[in-house]
């Protein structure tokens, strides 16, 4: 759910999930069920997530990830922007969130892929669409995507989380620029 209309109403956004034929077709619906906006594009990617980035202003994109790459597009269907992301695939679960992981700079992009059961890719680029950090995780047990952007604190730095389940517990780990 977002409020992709920028009217101060969220409304459901889903799509077709059959994009055999390269494209996949998002629907929005009202708080009524009424279709408001359907939305093509051309894409096999079989997951998607809403985003407010890159443009810094809360305007929701949608977040699509295809062979080695992630795609932003605007509520229109148009690119916004490629991002390189190797050993991406157009299967599997994403979720992703805008971090600021420096002072006074623009928010960078946290995407989560989950490409097996058992397997994860953290994707970081800074706010110019560089990839920054790539990180492959082996975990075990359900692996739902886990990813946070903790509010800043007064050193004006996000924390960036990451979850999953390790046998029969859990684990949070925290990446940030500080080497």
């Amino acid at each position: 759910m977002e409020d992709v209309r920028r009217n101060g109403k969220q409304e459901i956004i889903f799509s077709n999930s059959n994009n055999a034929n390269g494209s996949t077709v998002f629907t929005i619906l009202d708080a009524n069920g009424t279709i408001v906006k359907k939305v093509d594009v051309s894409t096999r990617s079989s997951e998607f997530d809403i985003i407010p980035w890159p443009d810094g202003d809360d305007s929701p994109h949608i977040l699509l990830t295809e062979e080695n790459r992630i795609r932003i597009v605007d509520m229109q269907g148009d690119t916004v922007v490629q991002l390189d992301a190797p050993g991406c695939r157009s299967f599997g679960k994403v979720e992703a969130v805008p971090v600021i992981l420096e002072k006074d700079k623009p928010a960078s992009l946290a995407v989560r892929k989950i490409l097996h059961p058992d397997l994860a890719v953290l994707y970081v680029y800074d706010a110019n669409g560089t990839l920054v950090f790539q990180h492959t995780e082996v975990t075990e047990g359900s692996l739902q995507p886990a990813l946070a952007a903790v509010p800043a604190d007064e050193t004006g730095v996000e924390r960036l989380l990451v979850g999953h389940s390790v046998d029969v517990g859990a684990r949070v780990v925290e990446y940030s620029i500080a080497r």
